[in-house]
Formats: structure tokens, C-alpha cells, sequence
């Protein structure tokens, strides 16, 4: 038996973090992303040799 499952809806929305990754990045790179972002951006910045991970929070559910 095979089931197929239906198409996703276009209204659904990501749950959860979301992580964007930069590859090849300079501490000096690293350090003029964060310098350019607002301090109360609600996301987490991480640089581990030469990768960037941006996290980036979840939105608020619409009430």
C-alpha cells in the first residue's frame, strides 16, 4: 500500500529557529556582522573556524 501525503498549504509558516550558516568567514568578517546588527536583535550569533551560524528565533504567533 502506498499513501501520498497532500500538498503543504502555501499559508504554513516555519516552527521553530531558523539558522542561517556563512562558510569561509574572517573573525574580522564575524565581527562587522555583529557590529552592524542591533544589540536587541533577539538572535544568537556564533562564530566557530570560519563559520557563522546566525539563530534566528522563532516569530511570534499571530493572535
Amino acid at each position: 500500500m502506498v499513501a501520498i501525503a497532500p500538498e503543504p498549504k502555501s499559508d504554513l509558516r516555519p516552527v521553530g529557529e531558523q539558522r542561517a550558516v556563512l562558510h569561509s568567514l574572517s573573525w574580522h568578517g564575524y565581527l562587522q556582522i555583529l557590529d552592524a546588527l542591533p544589540s536587541c536583535r533577539g538572535s544568537r550569533l556564533t562564530f566557530d573556524d570560519g563559520l557563522h551560524y546566525h539563530d534566528l528565533p522563532s516569530p511570534a504567533p499571530e493572535g
